[in-house]
């Protein structure tokens, strides 16, 4: 009867520690992906800050070469459409390369990076 009882608790201390791995692995893995986010996150302000201050420049730019104010100001807003019509026409690319990532970061594993270090 003592192997039994052994044999039981040695099987539940299996099934505890299979369930805290199974829950810090999620953890993990949650980690990585917040921590993505937020680093995407980042980028976008400070990308729209830079966007926002090459608009300035490309206006004046353009209103240094036109002569206008006005045609300065549309030739800016031009590239612009321009720009949003090629992220448009490229966001089959763009989505696969967000859904890669994605992937990558759900099925990160720690062992395979530790062997690629080696």
């Amino acid at each position: 009867m003592g192997i039994f009882n052994k044999l039981i608790n040695n099987i539940s201390e299996y099934i505890e520690v299979r369930i805290r791995t199974t829950q810090l692995a999620i953890v993990e893995k949650t980690s990585f992906i917040l921590s993505h986010i937020i680093f995407i996150i980042i980028l976008l302000f400070i990308g729209f800050g830079i966007l926002l201050f090459i608009g300035f420049s490309l206006v004046e730019l353009f209103t240094f070469a036109t002569g206008s104010h006005l045609a300065g100001t549309l030739l800016t807003v031009a590239t612009y459409v321009l720009l949003f019509i090629i992220v448009i026409f490229s966001r089959r690319f763009i989505i696969q390369k967000f859904m890669d990532s994605f992937i990558r970061a759900l099925t990160y594993n720690n062992d395979e990076e530790e062997e690629i270090e080696k």
